[in-house]
Parts: C-alpha cells; sequence; structure tokens
C-alpha cells in the first residue's frame, strides 16, 4: 500500500463534490443489535440488507465513535415508535442502554450511508431511491446536508496527516477505516 494525499473534497452552494463527484449521504438510526430479542435482530437485519441491496451503485458504510448522549440515541429510537407494544418494548430497551452507556465495553457509534455520483441529478436519483427504501422498511435514514458532508469529512480527513488506501479500505494513523461496498 502507498501512502497517498486525501482527495479534494469542495462544499458549494448546495452541493458537496470530493475529486470531481457529488456526494450525498445518510446518518443511518441506531441499532442496538446486542439488546434485541433474536426475532428483532433478525428483522432489523433483514430491513437493512433491503435498504443496501435498493442502492444500484457501490456505497460506502462508515462507523465513527458517536460522542453523543444516550439521550440523544434513546430520542431517535424513541420517535420511530409506533405502537403501544413498541412503548412497552421500549423502557426496558432504555434501562439497559443507559446502563450499558455508563460502562461501555466499545464506544458507542453513529453509521453512514454515503453515495456518490459524477452529476448532482444522477446522485438526487440514488438518494430518492434509498430515502424510499430507508422508509418502506422503516429503517431510520436521515439525509445529511452539504455542510454535515463537509463537517464528517474534515473530521475523517485529519488535515496532514497521511493514509493507506488498499481495495476498497482507507486507513489512517488512527485505524480508521471506510469500506466501499
Amino acid at each position: 500500500m502507498s501512502m497517498a494525499r486525501w482527495p479534494a473534497a469542495t462544499l458549494g452552494v448546495g452541493a458537496f463534490s470530493v475529486a470531481g463527484r457529488e456526494v450525498g449521504g445518510f446518518e443511518l438510526a441506531p441499532v442496538s443489535l446486542e439488546l434485541m430479542a433474536e426475532g428483532e435482530r433478525e428483522a432489523a437485519l433483514e430491513s437493512l440488507a433491503a435498504l443496501y441491496d435498493a442502492v444500484p451503485r457501490p456505497f460506502t458504510l462508515l462507523s465513527v465513535p458517536a460522542d453523543r448522549p444516550p439521550h440523544e440515541h434513546l430520542g431517535a429510537v424513541e420517535e420511530r415508535l409506533a405502537s403501544r407494544r413498541a412503548h412497552d418494548w421500549y423502557r426496558p430497551y432504555a434501562a439497559l442502554y443507559r446502563e450499558l452507556a455508563a460502562a461501555p465495553r466499545r464506544p458507542l457509534r453513529r453509521a453512514y450511508l454515503l453515495l456518490d455520483a459524477p452529476s448532482a441529478p444522477e446522485l438526487e436519483r440514488v438518494a430518492g431511491v434509498v430515502g424510499r427504501m430507508a422508509e418502506e422498511q422503516g429503517t431510520g435514514a436521515r439525509p445529511l446536508d452539504p455542510g454535515q458532508l463537509a463537517a464528517l469529512w474534515a473530521d475523517l480527513a485529519r488535515v496532514g496527516a497521511a493514509y493507506r488506501v488498499g481495495t476498497r479500505v482507507a486507513v489512517g494513523e488512527d485505524v480508521l477505516g471506510a469500506v466501499a461496498l
């Protein structure tokens, strides 16, 4: 693997591009598989698989430390609860989550699904497909605006840091990786 410069990114009016390609993305709703019953876990994984299958081109999944308090995660989960049964399920989940967050075995994380395209209309089309599939599957996927994408890019780029590029993986000094699927 060779050391390389981070590709140039540009934040324009209503657009974010990297190396000349338009970039868009979604922050995926938090999913704590270890806190779910087997049936719920299988349903969550099937929903994510359907979402990933809906993306008609290669995409990037990015997982970064969340640096967020437990109430923000729990709020994102609670706002998607539709029934009384779901609210009944949520109470013990929230208690267990708070307990795990108080003494984490590993840091809480945020997950992003990032898309790129050669043009803004193509990116809009692909993002629309992904957004509709996320809604159909009940998988929370919040669209990121160009400013949020630029901030995420800046956090990852670490100005002045070198990184290694291999097949579908970029790894930096702090063992940060992005995998393109």
